[in-house]
């Protein structure tokens, strides 16, 4: 019998810990380096410009969330050549972030490019200036942004041995999504009222 669906989705607990325990790897593969390069009073001092600029720190951070789900609403909009009415963005008040959610299945490809997307803007893209330019401050926004990634990064990760033709369906309350084949959707489509078959 052919499969119609593949399940890639984790709890959010289960998400959660997962990511937590990818944290300490990762902040010493981001922070260590610098450090060694430019030395850790390099990193406190960047630390240091957010405390002495506690607003502007503030808007940064919400600033920045509000920015990463709008970059995966523009990254599945753009990439999967999808109506904007088609990217629901609204608040989740249990974990107290804001989500953006495509409602319709897209090829594997674009749904990763729009996952990645604020993973890569906000988070690897000031790393890498992060380094060029000595920059403490961009390198704690990077750092802080890469992690906030964290689940998006997950999310690839569970797709990593798909391919096309599966289509995906973003998961509405799970970390992840389904997998659906094209075959499902087309006798999904063709069981609708009024649909006509030849």
């Amino acid at each position: 019998m052919e499969t119609r669906s593949l399940d890639r989705t984790l709890s959010l607990d289960k998400a959660n810990l997962y990511v937590l325990a990818a944290t300490l790897p990762g902040a010493l593969l981001i922070l260590l380096p610098y450090a060694a390069i430019y030395r850790f009073s390099a990193l406190a001092d960047g630390l240091a410009w957010y405390y002495a600029h506690g607003l502007i720190t503030l808007l940064l951070l919400v600033g920045g969330t509000l920015i990463h789900e709008g970059l995966h609403g523009l990254g599945w909009a753009l990439f999967g050549r999808l109506p904007l009415n088609q990217i629901h963005f609204g608040f989740q008040w249990k974990t107290i972030t804001p989500y953006a959610h495509c409602t319709r299945p897209m090829p594997i490809k674009p749904y990763r490019l729009g996952t990645l997307l604020p993973g890569l803007v906000l988070g690897i893209l000031p790393l890498l200036a992060a380094y060029l330019l000595a920059n403490g401050a961009l390198l704690w926004f990077g750092f802080i942004f890469t992690l906030a990634a964290g689940g998006d990064f997950l999310i690839l990760w569970l797709l990593r041995a798909d391919a096309d033709p599966w289509l995906v369906e973003d998961h509405p309350s799970l970390a992840g999504c389904t997998l659906i084949a094209p075959s499902a959707l087309s006798a999904a489509d063709d069981a609708k009222p009024g649909s006509s078959q030849s």
